[in-house]
């Protein structure tokens, strides 16, 4: 069992002239695969969060429109009720163009929900 001089690391010659560029050109290289591995994952993760946001936009959109269409629900109730209890024709009648216009504005909102693609739709 003999130890050959080369294969001891602190016996080993020094690095000739011309195995320093091939690991000064491995270094850069290495170096450049890290660099470009960094932007493209820096770049797919800001599709995914781009993503993310456009689609919590969408929905705050929509849960917009929900609560105004919700909204414009009771005050169609109020005006119906409020009708039915009014005695005075003069604000009967004013009751029943507020619940006029009120219900035009829900049928405008809800066919504008209904426009929506599928995967934004309530109710299906």
């Amino acid at each position: 069992m003999t130890l050959l001089i080369r294969d001891d690391p602190l016996l080993a010659p020094p690095m000739t002239d011309l195995q320093k560029p091939s690991i000064t050109r491995q270094l850069k290289q290495n170096f450049q695969l890290l660099v470009v591995s960094l932007v493209v994952i820096l770049l797919v993760g800001n599709g995914v969060i781009w993503q993310l946001f456009e689609a919590s936009e969408q929905n705050r959109q929509i849960l917009v429109h929900v609560s105004k269409q919700n909204a414009l629900g009771q005050q169609v109730i109020k005006a119906a009720l409020s009708m039915h209890e009014e005695i005075e024709p003069l604000f009967r009648q004013a009751y029943l163009q507020e619940l006029r216009q009120t219900l035009q504005e829900w049928e405008v909102g809800h066919a504008d929900l209904k426009k929506r693609p599928p995967r934004y739709r309530l109710g299906r």
